[in-house]
Order: structure tokens, then C-alpha cells, then sequence
């Protein structure tokens, strides 16, 4: 009856984003990468000259500077990643002539 109705009522808010394990885990590896990328491109080869650049790690800078950059990137690659499925079905609706058939599975899962 009513009290387990009551349960079900009460769990709701807890089943509003029962899938968000995965889409987190697929942005924090993302945001890893990017950074790391950023921190070699800056500290590594900086000026198109391969070596080590410190100059911004004694002033504090770092963690600032490329935390930045990293949170652009990575937010363009997430907006990208948004669209990428709508282009996708796109060009497979104009390759086969016609937008009733079905799209294939792993475009339909993304």
C-alpha cells in the first residue's frame, strides 16, 4: 500500500541522475589529459625550443595560468563531443538517402 508508495515517493530525488558515474569519469580524464598536455606544451617545449622552463613555477603562477587554459579546452571539447552525435547522424541519413531508418546501436547508446 501507502507506505510503500511513501518509499517510492521519497526516493525520487535520489534517481534523478542515476547514470552520471560514467559522463563524470569520460570529463575528469578529459580535463587530466588536457592539463597534462598543457603542462608539457608550456614547460617542455615553450617557444618551439626543447627543454625545461621553471619560470613560472617560482612565481606561483602554475596551477593558475594553466588551470585556465585547461577548463577552455576542455570545455570546448565537451561542447564538441555534444554535437559530434547530431553530425554523425547527419552524414549516415545523407549516405543512406533517407532519415526512417534506424540509426546504428552504438550512436543511439552516445
Amino acid at each position: 500500500g501507502a507506505l510503500d508508495q511513501a518509499r517510492l515517493i521519497e526516493n525520487i530525488p535520489l534517481a534523478l541522475f542515476p547514470n552520471w558515474r560514467k559522463p563524470l569519469l569520460i570529463s575528469v580524464i578529459i580535463w587530466s589529459i588536457l592539463y597534462f598536455l598543457t603542462f608539457g606544451r608550456y614547460h617542455f617545449c615553450h617557444n618551439n625550443e626543447f627543454g625545461w622552463f621553471p619560470k613560472d613555477i617560482k612565481n606561483g603562477r602554475m596551477f593558475t595560468k594553466y588551470i585556465n587554459k585547461t577548463c577552455d579546452l576542455h570545455a570546448l571539447v565537451l561542447l564538441a563531443a555534444c554535437y559530434l552525435p547530431g553530425t554523425f547522424a547527419a552524414y549516415i541519413q545523407l549516405v543512406r538517402g533517407t532519415k526512417y531508418l534506424e540509426f546504428p546501436g552504438w550512436l543511439d547508446d552516445w
